[in-house]
């Protein structure tokens, strides 16, 4: 789920605060946050093993391997519109087919 800059890995909500393994899109860095109670952990990961470790220590998700995560975290590229558009709905085939010659991957 891309909120901003971030792309949470996995987020959950503990029975005394919560856990997050974030990926940062604009440093490209792994985070880990942790806060139980009145404590909080902030942790930049050195590599994607760690984070598969972080994984699997912390959130009991042991089937995914540094590469799989790194492929998940690492950016998607979109198509992008050479022009600017409106788009005039609803979409028929005629829309649909002049969106997608406008379109080209950067």
């Amino acid at each position: 789920m891309p909120f901003r800059d971030t792309k949470t890995v996995i987020g959950i909500i503990t029975e005394y605060g919560r856990k997050s393994l974030t990926w940062d899109v604009s440093s490209k860095q792994l985070k880990f946050s942790k806060q139980n109670g009145k404590d909080h952990i902030q942790k930049v990961l050195s590599n994607f093993a760690e984070g598969s470790q972080i994984l699997a220590e912390e959130f009991g998700i042991h089937h995914i391997s540094a590469d799989e995560l790194k492929i998940h975290c690492t950016e998607t590229v979109l198509p992008k519109p050479i022009k600017p558009w409106t788009v005039n709905f609803p979409l028929d085939e005629r829309e649909l087919s002049e969106m997608q010659t406008n379109l080209r991957l950067s």
